[in-house]
């Protein structure tokens, strides 16, 4: 099937852009892949759960007719009456992140709480600690929205670079925000 992918992949002119690897997936090395495809049981698929999730956030994820345990899949599409999955590796942000705008006007602590792409937590603004509404995950983009102390609902919509976030309030000035995990 490999060699099958090879000559598909040459026949398309992307060989330039694609690599196929023959091996052992416990032991070859896949860190730098932006997809993966798989095609094994699900005690496998787990036991591989954790290499997958230490891969660049972002990456791709699909497995034919098996899932992951509780990683719940991104996306689940039935295609010729089979079950097929696919994950997005998301970026770990699990902790405490000083928030703040660009101005000095606005900072507070985001404490994050995190079950694979499942996002939760609460930002704490002028002594006042408000849940996180609607938060999603997807790869290295974050995004949430809370009630603020005027009682307006303003959304935050972040991207994630190790312990670092840029992104922007969703207010009347497009607010940059940063964060740096504590």
């Amino acid at each position: 099937m490999a060699e099958l992918a090879r000559r598909n992949v040459k026949r398309a002119g992307v060989d330039n852009l694609v690599r196929i690897i023959t091996g052992d997936i416990f032991f070859e090395d896949f860190s730098k892949a932006t997809v993966v495809t798989m095609y094994l049981l699900p005690q496998l698929n787990v036991k591989l759960r954790p290499t997958i999730l230490k891969m660049k956030p972002g990456t791709r994820v699909t497995s034919h007719q098996f899932d992951m345990g509780e990683w719940e899949p991104d996306q689940q599409l039935k295609v010729e009456a089979r079950d097929a999955y696919v994950w997005i590796v998301p970026a770990n942000v699990v902790g405490k992140w000083a928030l703040k705008d660009d101005r000095g006007s606005f900072s507070g602590t985001l404490n994050l709480v995190q079950r694979y792409q499942r996002i939760g937590g609460t930002l704490a603004l002028g002594g006042k600690t408000r849940p996180l509404l609607s938060a999603w995950m997807e790869g290295d983009k974050l995004g949430f929205s809370f009630i603020d102390s005027d009682n307006n609902l303003l959304s935050a919509r972040m991207s994630v670079i190790g312990s670092a976030m840029t992104g922007a309030l969703s207010d009347s000035r497009k607010t940059p925000l940063t964060a740096n995990r504590r």
